[in-house]
């Protein structure tokens, strides 16, 4: 069944679709059976609903192309000025109030801010629940708000290298500590090097096996800060005893070399095709390895740099292992939001749509409170077969204005032509009736039919009441999808 309630206050005009278990609300969201709908007429219009994270105002829906391919996937979501205003419109200026929702409901996706300009660019990973997910929502507007940005419980493995090295072990120490002055932001992993030529090279290994060694297919992106010199590195699929796995370099000296290395922790060589050496010296720089089975992709700043079939270079290390951070030559490397996420070819492309406010601020030619109305809507059993007899719908109004008001309730398309069909009626009438008035009054109570409209109460100002609207049915058996149209109208009392 779907009810269409438009709530009218002078020129003010809003629907909501009531389908069978279920009230949405265009361009808003779903309500469960019995939830609230909360509304407040006159000077606007307030939405509250189960799909609606309570305490926050607005929401932008973000569409998903391709789906999710699996769960727990994590998906980049881009803010431009272009999209959100310069600066963003309704967010605080650090953003800490975003937060996001999958899409059938308020359920809270973790999330990591990678960076954030509300003036600018910003870059948020979203970790969405469900496989074959579409769409999301982004929250914002809540004064109240902190930041829940989390990156350990938004990615597969995760250091922002804020507390200690418990993550890792560390395998080779030349020096390896945690540097409070730098990072990306501060603190930070540093990690000494040593000659720039020849013994001693200095070279100085973590891995992460005291807490991840799963790492087989897949995306690894860190921060990478090389001194001059410097040839940071990331291993994967690992194994520090055995000495095996590979590795992707971002080495700053001049020239050309390849990329990739095998075994990752001492006795290396490198395998595939020479490429001019893409590390850049004294600043941060975007390190990603892609990994998917045999296809090794190496990117600086996001630009790919080699891209090799591994496969036909021995031996194979297919994994799972570590991942590792290490460091050769030069004083130091620096490395900061090291993280592991999952990867699928194509990656979803996350679309910020447009701004969906919780309230509506569409002025009337006459205030007349605000008036509030808040509901409890009714389920309609198993399709096709809906037995609606005696549910009840109650909603309370308040006049917060300073004019007493009158309510009216009429209900259109309610029963014959292309409305309601009965197989059989209950209380025994001959066609389905819609009634409303005063809660648990039946001789208040004025039925609703196509053409009637009744005021129900008077509401004086500060008055408060509760109504019922009252659903008198048979069983309908044909499947068919029934509409009505409720409409509320708060009038200048007479």
């Amino acid at each position: 069944m779907l009810i269409i309630i438009p709530v009218v206050v002078g020129l003010t005009l809003v629907s909501i679709f009531m389908p069978a278990r279920q009230v949405s609300i265009e361009g808003i969201g779903t309500l469960s059976f019995e939830s609230t709908v909360s509304l407040s007429v006159g000077s606007g219009v307030a939405y509250a609903s189960p799909d609606w994270l309570p305490g926050w105002s607005y929401r932008r829906a973000i569409n998903l192309s391709p789906i999710t391919s699996a769960a727990d996937y994590q998906v980049l979501v881009t803010l431009t000025t272009g999209t959100m205003g310069n600066p963003y419109a309704n967010i605080k200026a650090d953003g800490s109030d975003i937060r996001f929702t999958c899409s059938g409901g308020a359920a809270l996706q973790d999330y990591w801010v990678e960076s954030w300009d509300n003036t600018g660019t910003s870059r948020i990973w979203v970790e969405v629940t469900a496989s074959g997910t579409s769409t999301i929502f982004m929250y914002y507007g809540n004064a109240a708000a902190g930041s829940s940005s989390d990156g350990s419980a938004t990615f597969d493995f995760f250091d922002d290298f804020s507390g200690t090295l418990s993550k890792w072990n560390v395998h080779i120490d030349t020096d390896v500590y945690i540097n409070a002055s730098y990072g990306s932001p501060a603190p930070c992993l540093e990690i000494s090097g040593g000659s720039t030529s020849g013994s001693p090279y200095g070279m100085a290994v973590i891995g992460s096996d005291a807490t991840y060694a799963g790492f087989q297919n897949g995306i690894i992106e860190a921060d990478v800060y090389p001194t001059t010199n410097a040839l940071p590195e990331i291993i994967f699929r690992g194994n520090y005893p055995a000495n095996i796995g590979y590795k992707g370099r971002w080495d700053t000296r001049s020239g050309t070399e390849t990329p990739w290395m095998k075994p990752p922790y001492n006795n290396w060589s490198g395998f595939g095709g020479a490429v001019t050496r893409f590390g850049i010296a004294d600043q941060w720089q975007k390190a990603k390895l892609s990994v998917n089975n045999w296809r090794f992709r190496i990117y600086s700043n996001d630009t790919l740099m080699s891209n090799i079939n591994a496969a036909p270079h021995f031996p194979r290390y297919s994994g799972p292992g570590e991942i590792g951070l290490a460091n050769h030559y030069g004083e130091w490397a620096r490395f900061d939001n090291v993280r592991v996420r999952k990867y699928a070819s194509p990656e979803p492309i996350a679309t910020v749509d447009s701004e969906e406010p919780d309230i509506v601020n569409d002025p009337t030619s006459k205030d007349f409170g605000p008036v509030s109305e808040n509901s409890s809507y009714w389920s309609n059993g198993s399709e096709p077969n809906w037995d609606l007899s005696g549910d009840d719908c109650y909603f309370t109004m308040t006049n917060n204005g300073t004019e007493a008001v009158d309510i009216s309730i009429r209900a259109t398309d309610f029963s014959g032509g292309d409305g309601w069909t009965l197989v059989s009626t209950s209380p025994g009438v001959g066609e389905a009736r819609m009634k409303a008035g005063k809660e648990g009054d039946e001789d208040e109570m004025v039925t609703l039919t196509n053409s009637d409209q009744g005021f129900i109460s008077d509401l004086a100002t500060s008055g408060i009441k509760k109504w019922e609207l009252k659903l008198e049915t048979g069983t309908f058996t044909d499947g068919v999808e029934k509409t009505s149209t409720i409409t509320l109208t708060a009038f200048t009392a007479t």
